[in-house]
């Protein structure tokens, strides 16, 4: 069978794009609601239909052929929002999410699939089957992690999938399981990003001057771990009877003196000095070349340590490898945006190997493919996410391969 037609809503940057394109779905279009990244989009798939708001979106079109792919903003059920009127059902950008779906299912869609982060599996749950019965169509719902994609990142995802009422049921594809780690984007050269070079030689000036330049020459090699550099820092001034002053951000509340916030505050670089704790998630982390990284975010500052690089000595992240760690091809053209950007448009996307795995799913769905394993009953929820443990044992037996093939005894 001939592949569907998609429609894409809310791709950004355009990793839903990628996707479709990848699977080689004839695109019919690429819907935005506020214009958000179509100026990357446009500079790599120029021959896309766009519609850059919500008012230019045609009001009737006839879908029922067509697989509609979405990924609205989610930051109504994000753990990283913490402002409680920009949280919950009402808030504004959940409202976007109503207004996708209402448009794909009032245009009888074949298939929609919309991702989320799994706070709306329950968060938006009522809201999710209430929209289905309003236009007579069931929910499936589908939990997966990038990882399990050959994404070295942990980011755990949540797609609401909408068919039409009476159909056979969902049917997913086996997920890969391909778990790589972090060593496998790593570069020997690539595009540095002069803001984040500047800004960690500055971090390295302010850590010398708080506990002595041999102490951060230590921490910048990797000496005491990975991860972020607050807490060894926060336990190095500790031992010396330094601890932080408390401070009051302006948005209230109170950080105590040596703790954790506290110490960022006062020695770490970001470029939003007053925040209150998220300011923990804007600091630089070490990662781990033999383990999987975080979640991308807009402020995601990471840097290899210079144990784990060829010439020995720390450096932020290439672009190229931030958008392997998030699946995009390195290729991809973001210099329609300022470099100091990137970040935030990659996060705002979707990873476009688990796009791939969901149109791919579609498409076994309306071809009807009995060996294809149907996900779950309608109204149930899949969960294909993999236990830590299973990522970290499977990444082990990586790493141990490639120490066989470098010569060296596992």
């Amino acid at each position: 069978m001939k592949k569907m037609p998609v429609l894409i809503i809310n791709s950004y940057a355009g990793s839903l794009a990628i996707a479709a394109h990848q699977e080689r779905h004839p695109v019919i279009g690429s819907y935005e609601d506020a214009g958000y990244g179509l100026e990357i989009q446009r500079a790599n798939f120029p021959g896309l239909d766009y519609c850059p708001t919500v008012f230019d979106w045609p009001a009737r079109q006839d879908l029922r052929d067509v697989l509609v792919i979405a990924h609205p903003p989610c930051s109504a059920f994000s753990q990283q929002n913490i402002t409680k009127a920009a949280r919950g059902l009402d808030a504004p950008k959940f409202c976007q999410t109503k207004v996708v779906i209402e448009y794909a299912l009032r245009n009888r869609c074949a298939a929609l699939a919309v991702e989320s982060v799994p706070g709306a599996l329950e968060g938006a749950r009522s809201a999710h089957d209430e929209l289905a019965a309003t236009h007579k169509y069931e929910v499936y719902r589908v939990l997966q992690n990038a990882c399990s994609f050959g994404v070295p990142q942990w980011r755990p995802r949540f797609w609401c999938v909408f068919l039409p009422r009476g159909s056979a049921g969902l049917r997913v594809t086996p997920v890969p399981g391909d778990y790589v780690p972090l060593s496998e984007v790593q570069l020997s050269k690539g595009t540095e990003n002069a803001h984040d070079i500047e800004r960690w030689d500055r971090q390295l000036r302010t850590l010398g001057r708080a506990v002595g330049p041999k102490w951060a020459r230590r921490l910048a090699d990797g000496q005491f771990g990975y991860g972020s550099i607050v807490r060894p820092l926060q336990r190095e001034l500790a031992a010396r009877g330094r601890a932080a002053p408390r401070y009051e951000p302006r948005s209230g509340g109170c950080h105590l003196a040596g703790s954790l916030c506290a110490t960022a505050q006062a020695w770490c670089c970001s470029e939003h000095a007053n925040s209150t704790t998220t300011f923990l998630c804007r600091v630089a982390r070490l990662v781990d070349p033999a383990d999987v990284a975080g979640t991308v975010l807009g402020d995601a500052w990471w840097v290899w340590a210079g144990k784990d690089t060829a010439g020995g000595i720390s450096r932020p992240f290439y672009e190229e490898e931030y958008k392997a760690v998030m699946g995009f091809p390195t290729g991809y053209d973001f210099r329609a945006v300022r470099p100091r950007l990137l970040r935030t448009y990659l996060s705002r996307g979707v990873c476009p190997p688990v796009a791939r795995w969901v149109l791919s799913s579609l498409q076994a769905t309306s071809e009807g493919r009995w060996s294809t394993p149907v996900a779950c009953a309608s109204g149930q929820t899949l969960d294909l996410r993999p236990s830590r443990a299973v990522v970290r044992a499977a990444l082990q037996k990586v790493q141990s391969g490639m120490k066989k093939v470098c010569g060296v005894s596992a």
